[in-house]
């Protein structure tokens, strides 16, 4: 099976859905992971540091997954994004624009999301021809 190609409008796509998903993701989980009391408003600022930890998280690999990887991706560096907020809130961190929760942490689980995700070499999908699960 030969390589994927991976050209500028697929490299945009992943881009924009990771973005969507890390703030959707973050708007609608933001109340219960940071256990503040639910409203029916959406809390713009996080929804916008949501926004960016997906994009984070996606950016470094858009040109090397798949549409469906992003949304994962994108999720779970919002995801992160708030676990991290919570961290930071816990130990008595002073970050009151959450930038290091955004990229910190959103950039790592964009690190480590490349090693199962990536089209050609991670573990989803292993080496092309090689039949071994971890791509080596």
């Amino acid at each position: 099976m030969a390589p994927r190609k991976n050209n500028a409008a697929k490299i945009i796509t992943n881009t924009v859905i990771g973005a969507w998903f890390g703030g959707a993701t973050t708007a609608l989980l933001r109340p219960k992971i940071l256990g503040s009391e639910p409203t029916n408003r959406v809390d713009i600022g996080g929804l916008c540091n949501g926004l960016l930890a997906g994009l984070v998280a996606v950016t470094g690999n858009c040109d090397a997954i798949e549409p469906w990887a992003a949304m994962i991706i994108g999720s779970s560096g919002a995801i992160m994004y708030m676990v991290g907020c919570k961290v930071i809130e816990k130990i008595e961190l002073d970050d009151p624009c959450e930038a290091c929760c955004v990229h910190g942490w959103g950039g790592f689980t964009g690190v480590i999301m490349t090693a199962f995700f990536h089209n050609e070499f991670g573990v989803f999908y292993g080496a092309p021809g090689s039949g071994n699960f971890l791509g080596y």
